[in-house]
């Protein structure tokens, strides 16, 4: 019998127990003003929320630095030789 879940797991298993998709398809038809797709604000921040939760929010990084030291981006690669 396996023992507990991790706390790991138990987040897991809560953000699989809804349904991400169908909260992004009701908030599009919401915002797109389809009918039979109204919400309240509570059922908006909510739905909000959880997307928040399983979903990352895609901001704009900015990388600035002292313009007589740029930022240098160099690639590393490994190569393993068999022996």
């Amino acid at each position: 019998m396996p023992g507990p879940l991790s706390r790991v797991e138990k987040m897991e298993a809560w953000r699989k127990s809804f349904d991400t998709t169908l909260l992004i398809k009701k908030l599009n038809s919401h915002a797109l003003g389809q009918e039979g797709a109204e919400m309240t604000r509570t059922q908006i921040d909510a739905a909000k929320i959880l997307l928040a939760k399983t979903v990352p929010d895609l901001k704009a990084i900015e990388i600035s630095g002292d313009p007589d030291r740029p930022v240098a981006i160099q690639e590393v690669t490994r190569t393993i030789v068999g022996g």
